[in-house]
This record gives structure tokens, C-alpha cells and sequence, in this order.
């Protein structure tokens, strides 16, 4: 019998039972056997390969997370097919001894249990590798151990328990969303199934720290089409093997986060997620593995090619996502505004029409080398969602900026990179900083000097990617694009397809001599059916370098989208009304920008300052949203994460803190009387001037209600044990919403120094001399300390006006 599940099922937790209503049909049998018709040859095939005579022949490039892959497809085939279609479960043991060879044995070994990504690296070089061989190998031990050779049994049980350390010794930062999921699901599952209560406990503690920092300023790793796969997964994972009631209750109200940010942004009518992304290896089509949840989930077109391992993890899920879920989707217009961190600019913005969307990015995800900061999505089928096609249609180009700095407009040439060697094709780590109003999107990028020492380099260009069109108007004139590059200038450039269309205007453009290049209209003649929009900012042939440039090279862009527009009189008042809006303001001076555009539905403006510099800051109007993933102003992700009790709990305790309020020039404050994400990091301490210390192994803040302007300085009394527990990271941010504070870019590390005593030290980031001032403006201000090195006590602060001081 194939293993088909029912719509309904319960998860027991400490309000009783919960019944998850699945709105998804199950699986029918015939779908996964025609999956398993293709997927079990190309196991098979693989296993050929590798075992040419007889004998395991491993090549350089392969990877251990391939080898569990496909003893996961082996084994899954034997739980779920009749018994005449099984296949022999006889491969996996060698598949098994190549991956166990992969593991670092030596349990003196600081990476002890994690892998080797490739046969050719001789060591752990990406820990990352434990987390991959444990999601497939996790559903081996529960579905289908008893199924394996006795060998391939033990094996498998090695390989488990040693990947227990493997995982403990991997920390990973909560910004790092797939990675960090997988970790916390992993340590719990396998401390489970180990009588390992210490990693038990270690993953329930990560967990927290997820929830919290995801419940403070939303999914890092935001819309991305391959990494969201990733993390429902493992959330899914987690949902199906963890044990304990109110963890199965916080991973389903992540899974539900998570759902509803896939059904907002996923576009219907071009099967991909519409606007800007945080990392995607697909810049030409934005397409990767969110494309079976929604195959699975009937709003994409079933794939009936696929013999990807990961499929299974698709029909073996228990959560589906709920109707009213999935209905958001089909919701036009809808404006979806969404926090991804913290700090400034740290939030997308995607505008969805039922013909046409208009994505952009406040800021770049950690130096831009993987996201897309400014898209335009076009709608290419029709009849949707009454009529899907049969087969996963060939898909169009979409439209989208890129920062390059390998002349790789399209992202095609991969090169090794990271430790492991992973070939990618990354582009430029470029400042970004812009803001959307609806239809309207201003995006302006910065080449600082983190760009342009890059040693990859081979040129600085910024490119606008646009799909072929049936016509491009410039300056409300048709034009022709061949060979020969057209000069756009800084004139209104529209692209039409149909009733719909998108402009572009470039607002201003600098290269490396601080001229201003014009923008060209590029047909390179390339397979891929897109035309470029591309400035020039280094000249061909000259080395790149910052050394002796007086501003960092640039560009700014305005662009907005066209809906319905189904008559020639509508298409021509929109071109029209497109050239001629205002440019309100345009300021560029050195390292200060400003710039304001008359958008359709009010100003738009980005302000940036000292933008090459670590100080910079910047102000957009419209300004962050007020919630972590809202729909046309109302924050649907936070209401959801708060149906877990300790996110509840901590709302509790966050609204009840007073801020504390600093109305003379010196003010000590002790540091029990701040808010600790975790109670227990506050404990009793004879030493300390009010008895009790905050230990800094967890998030911790203290509100400063702030009365005058000015540079402010701050001291705490801390105690370290030795130089490996001796930092922790500040930062410090402004209210500007109730309970969401904007970080301006400051803060970094603070090195205290160790000893046997208490001690009173000055701010000093990143270990330089210099006591760094913390520039306040009145209101409410946030202070953060943050976990560097474990176990660094803080027992009181002092904070005063005058440099020279002392506590």
C-alpha cells in the first residue's frame, strides 16, 4: 500500500488538541508512482556510476548530500511502493560507507560529526554540510530502518549520532533563516533519538532565539525561491518527528508565517514569486523549489518531469496550508510591505496586480551578491486559477536590476566560492537604498569601497534585465533595437507587452572620475530574449580600486508599471503622464544623495549620507512598515507568531518596560532592570552594586527616553573569565513606531577585556581606541546587547555628555 494521508489530523499540546484542517487533496497513488518511474532509474543510474566495478569509484565533485539523497529515494520507495515495484535497498550500503568516510570521526575535532561538502576537499570546509546529510537521513531512521541491510543499519546509526556534535559545534546566526531552521529541528530530532537531552534542550533553546528575533523584525532571508523550500521543509521535518507539544505548536505557527508570506508573493500568473528577493541562484527566471508547494498546493502546474529527491518531502508532509491561506493569493491589487532586519532599509516592498508587479528593496540582503533588489513581474498565463496548464510551461525572462561586477548581466557564468567551493554566480556587493509608493519605485545604487576592492572585479556596470518587448518607446517615441546600443540618456524609456508596461527613468549616473556616464539600451544579441539597460562606471581596461576616488560611482533609477492599459488613449496618457511627472528633488554632493520623484500615489524620496562610509545613514519616505509581513497596512505576521505562548509572554513583559528617562547630564542604571528575551539571563550576584548581573547569552535591551540631542557616552561595569568570553555586539536604535526601533547603522562589537574583578569599561567598538559617542536625538532609544563570546557579565551602565567622564 502506498502511504496516502488523510485531510485531517491533531497534534496534542497543552491546550488540548489542535486539529490542522488540510485543504489540499491527498496524494493519489498513481502521482507518486509515476514520480518513483522516473526517480528510481536515475538512482539506480547514479549507483552505477559510482560503482563502476564493483568497487565505490567516487569522482572530485561528489557531494555527500547526493549520497544520502539518494539512499532517501531508495529507502522512501521501499515504504511507499507495492512490493514487486521495491527497489534493492543493497546500494545503500555502499552509499552509506562513502558518506560516513565524508564525516569527520576524530571526537577531538572541532568540527567532529560534520561532513565534507565534496570528495575533493580534505576536511570540513562548510558546515553547513551536517544539517543537509541530516534532513534526508533523519526520515530514513524513522520510515525505513528496519527496511535496510543490517550493515547499512549500522552505518546509518553511526552516522546519526556522531552528526548530534556535529550539529551542537555548528552555531549558526538566526539572519541565516535556512540554515538556522534546520539546526534547532535537527538538534532536537536527534537528541530525541539518542537520549541526548542536552542537544534537546540546545535546540529548543535555538528555537527561541529564532522565534524572537523573527517575531522582532521578520524572515531574513525574505521571498527567496530556494531557500523558503528549504525552510518549510525542515519545518515540516520538525512538524512529523518532534516529540514535545508546545515545539510542534511554535513550528506550526512558523509554518503558517511562512505559508502566508509564500501565498502573498507567489504570482499566478507568471508561477514564481513576484518582487524583490533576498537570494536566488535564478536571475533570469526567479524560479527554483517553492514551485512544488504550489504544485502541490494547486496553484502551479504539476511537474511530471522531476526526479528531484526533495519531491518526497512534498508528498510525506503532514501541514497544508490552510483555505484562508491560500485565498490571499488570488487577491488583486495587494501591497505587500515586509521587515527583514533590524537595520536601515531592512524591508521589501512588492506592489501585485492581476497583470503586472512591481517588487523593490529598501537595502541590500548582506552585499547584495545574490538578491534582487528591483523587479518587475509580468503575467503570462491566463484563465488562472480555474484553468492550470498540463505540463510546467516554458517560462519568460523576468525583469530586474543587477549591480555587476563580472560582466554577467544574467547570472550565467558560476565561479567556486565560499570555502567549500560551491560554483555560484554572485554579483557585486553594492550599496542599495531606495522606496516604493504602489506603482512607483525609486532604487539608487552605490559602488563604496567594500565594491570596489573586490579582487574579483572585471568591471562596474549597473544593469536594468528586460524581457524582449513588442515595442520600446523612448521619449514617447518607437524605437529599434539591434546591434548597435542606443543612448537613453535621461529620458523616459517604456517598455509595453500588451495592455501592460513598465518605465524607467535614469535620475543620475556617476563613474569612477566622477562624470556622468549616459545609460544605453543594449541588444547583446544573447539566447536568454532580454534586452539590458546598462551605465558604464569604470572605463575598460583600467585596474579597480577605491584608491583615489573622491565619491563612489552610482546610479538611480525610477521605475513604474502600467496596468490594463487596453486602449491607445489609456496607454498614451500613462507614457505621457510618466515623462512628464516631476522630479521633485535631486541632490547629489559626494557621499550625500537625495532625491524625491512625484510618484502616482504621492512623493517617494531616499536621503543617503556618508554612503561610503561605516556611518551612513538613510531616510525614505515611505518610511518602514509597522509590522514584519503586512498586507495594504495590517501586520499578519506578528498575530500569528504571538499564538505561540512564549512570544505571547514576552509581548507581556515588553509592554510593560518603562523607558528610563535621562534628564541630567550623567545617569547610572542597572542592568537587571532592562528586558532580557530570556528570564534566566538575569541572576543573583553578591558582587554586583544591586545584587543582580545580566548574563549576556541571550538578546537584552534598555529604553532611554532621551530629552536633549547630542553625543552621549556610554560605560558598564562587566566581568569576563577569559579572553574567549570577553565581547559582546551593541546596537542602539530609534523608536519610530510603537514597538519597532530602526537601527542607523551603528554599533558592532564591544571587546571588555577579561580579569578576576569588576570593572568599569568605555564603549569601544570593533576593539579601536577611540570612545565611540552615541548620537542621540530626542525620544525613546533602544541599547542592545547581543551574544558574541558566551557568558560576558554586565552588572550596571553610566551614560553622560561629557567625554572625559568616569564612572
Amino acid at each position: 500500500m502506498l502511504r496516502i494521508f488523510s485531510t485531517f489530523f491533531g497534534i496534542l499540546c497543552f491546550f488540548g488538541t489542535i486539529t490542522f484542517v488540510v485543504t489540499v487533496p491527498a496524494v493519489e497513488s498513481d502521482r507518486l508512482e509515476n514520480y518513483y518511474s522516473r526517480a528510481i532509474p536515475a538512482a539506480e543510474g547514479f549507483v552505477k556510476r559510482l560503482l563502476k566495478n564493483g568497487n565505490a569509484e567516487p569522482w572530485e565533485n561528489l557531494g555527500v548530500r547526493s549520497l544520502i539523497d539518494q539512499c532517501y529515494l531508495l529507502a522512501s520507495a521501499n515504504v511507499d511502493l507495492p512490493e514487486e515495484k521495491r527497489p534493492s535497498l543493497e546500494p545503500v550500503i555502499p552509499l552509506l560507507k562513502l558518506a560516513e568516510e565524508m564525516q569527520d570521526r576524530n571526537p577531538e575535532s572541532r568540527t567532529f560529526g560534520n561532513f565534507r561538502w565534496y570528495w575533493r576537499t580534505p576536511e570540513v570546509t562548510d558546515q553547513n554540510a551536517v544539517e543537509f546529510v541530516a534532513a534526508h537521513a533523519i526520515p530514513i531512521w524513522f520510515e525505513a530502518r528496519d527496511k535496510l541491510p543490517p550493515e547499512a543499519r549500522l552505518i546509518l546509526a553511526r552516522i546519526l549520532r556522531r552528526s548530534v556534535d556535529g550539529c551542537l559545534k555548528h552555531r549558526v546566526r538566526s539572519d541565516y533563516t535556512n540554515i538556522a531552521i534546520y539546526n534547532f529541528v535537527h538538534l532536537i530530532i536527534l537528541g530525541q533519538i539518542f537520549d541526548r537531552p542536552d542537544a534537546v534542550q540546545e535546540g529548543e533553546r535555538r528555537l527561541q532565539f529564532f522565534l524572537l528575533n523573527i517575531w522582532d523584525h521578520g524572515i531574513f532571508e525574505y521571498n527567496s525561491p530556494t531557500y523558503y523550500a528549504v525552510d518549510v521543509d525542515a519545518l515540516q521535518l520538525g512538524l512529523r518527528y518532534i516529540k514535545n507539544s508546545s515545539t510542534k505548536l511554535a513550528i506550526q505557527k512558523l509554518l503558517d508565517l511562512f505559508w502566508t508570506d509564500l501565498a502573498l508573493n507567489w504570482y499566478q500568473p507568471s508561477f514564481r514569486h513576484a518582487g524583490a528577493q533576498s537570494r536566488t541562484y535564478n536571475y533570469l527566471y526567479g524560479v527554483a523549489g517553492t514551485t512544488r508547494f504550489f504544485d502541490f498546493a494547486g496553484l502551479a502546474p504539476t511537474d511530471n518531469s522531476t526526479k528531484n529527491p526533495e519531491y518526497l518531502n512534498s508528498f510525506h508532509a503532514l501541514y497544508k496550508p490552510d483555505k484562508k491561506i491560500l485565498e490571499r493569493n488570488q487577491q488583486y491589487p495587494r501591497l505587500i510591505v515586509r521587515r527583514w532586519g533590524g537595520g536601515q532599509g531592512q524591508w521589501a516592498t512588492s506592489y501585485i496586480l492581476n497583470d503586472i508587479a512591481l517588487g523593490s528593496a529598501g537595502a541590500p540582503y548582506r552585499g547584495a551578491r545574490q538578491n534582487m533588489v528591483l523587479t518587475v513581474d509580468l503575467a503570462d498565463f491566463e484563465g488562472l486559477p480555474q484553468k492550470l496548464p498540463q505540463e510546467p510551461p516554458k517560462f519568460l525572462p523576468r525583469n530586474y536590476f543587477i549591480a555587476d561586477g563580472r560582466e554577467d548581466p544574467y547570472g550565467t557564468n558560476r565561479y567556486p566560492t565560499s570555502n567549500a567551493g560551491h560554483e555560484k554566480a554572485l554579483h557585486a556587493e553594492a550599496f542599495w537604498f531606495g522606496a516604493q509608493r504602489t506603482v512607483d519605485a525609486l532604487g539608487i545604487v552605490v559602488y563604496t569601497p567594500e565594491t570596489l576592492n573586490d579582487p574579483v572585479l572585471t568591471n562596474v556596470q549597473s544593469h536594468f534585465v528586460f524581457r524582449k518587448p513588442e515595442t520600446i518607446f523612448l521619449n514617447n517615441n518607437p524605437i529599434e533595437l539591434s546591434a548597435e546600443p542606443v543612448e537613453a540618456g535621461d529620458k523616459a524609456i517604456v517598455f509595453r507587452y500588451g495592455n501592460k508596461a513598465f518605465g524607467i527613468r535614469v535620475l543620475w549616473t556617476r563613474d569612477k572620475d566622477g562624470q556622468s556616464p549616459k545609460a544605453f539600451l543594449v541588444n547583446d544579441g544573447n539566447k536568454h530574449g532580454v534586452y539590458r539597460l546598462t551605465v558604464q562606471h569604470w572605463s575598460q581596461g583600467v585596474p579597480i580600486s577605491y584608491d583615489g576616488l573622491t565619491a563612489p560611482p552610482g546610479a538611480a533609477f525610477w521605475v513604474r508599471v502600467g496596468s490594463n492599459l487596453d486602449s491607445v488613449e489609456k496607454f498614451d496618457t500613462w507614457c505621457r503622464n510618466f515623462a512628464e511627472a516631476p522630479i521633485e528633488k535631486l541632490e547629489v554632493q559626494g557621499n550625500h544623495i537625495a532625491i524625491q520623484i512625484a510618484g502616482s500615489d504621492g512623493s517617494i524620496s531616499a536621503i543617503g549620507t556618508e554612503l561610503a562610509t561605516p556611518s551612513f545613514q538613510v531616510i525614505t519616505e515611505p518610511a518602514e512598515p509597522n509590522g514584519i509581513l503586512t498586507l495594504n497596512g495590517n501586520d499578519l505576521g506578528r498575530p500569528i507568531l504571538e499564538q505561540i505562548p512564549m512570544i505571547a509572554d514576552l509581548v507581556k513583559r515588553k509592554t510593560e518596560l518603562k523607558p528610563i528617562p535621562l534628564e541630567s547630564t550623567q545617569t547610572y542604571w542597572e542592568a537587571e532592570n532592562g528586558f532580557c528575551f530570556f528570564n534566566f539571563l538575569i541572576e543573583p550576584n553578591n558582587e554586583a552594586s544591586g545584587k543582580r548581573v545580566v548574563r549576556v547569552n541571550g538578546d537584552a535591551f534598555w529604553l532611554l527616553d532621551i530629552k536633549r540631542a547630542g553625543d552621549y557616552y556610554l560605560w558598564a561595569r562587566v566581568s569576563a573569565i577569559d579572553p574567549e568570553h570577553d565581547s559582546f555586539m551593541i546596537d542602539w536604535a530609534k523608536q519610530v513606531h510603537d514597538g519597532l526601533y530602526l537601527s542607523k547603522g551603528s554599533g558592532g562589537a564591544w571587546h571588555i577585556g577579561s580579569g578576576t574583578d569588576w570593572r568599569w569599561v568605555p564603549l569601544k567598538l570593533e576593539n579601536q581606541k577611540p570612545i565611540v559617542p552615541l548620537k542621540l536625538e530626542p525620544g525613546t532609544w533602544r541599547i542592545t546587547l547581543r551574544p558574541r563570546e558566551p557568558d560576558a557579565l554586565v552588572d550596571r551602565f553610566f551614560l553622560t555628555t561629557d567625554p572625559n567622564d568616569k564612572p
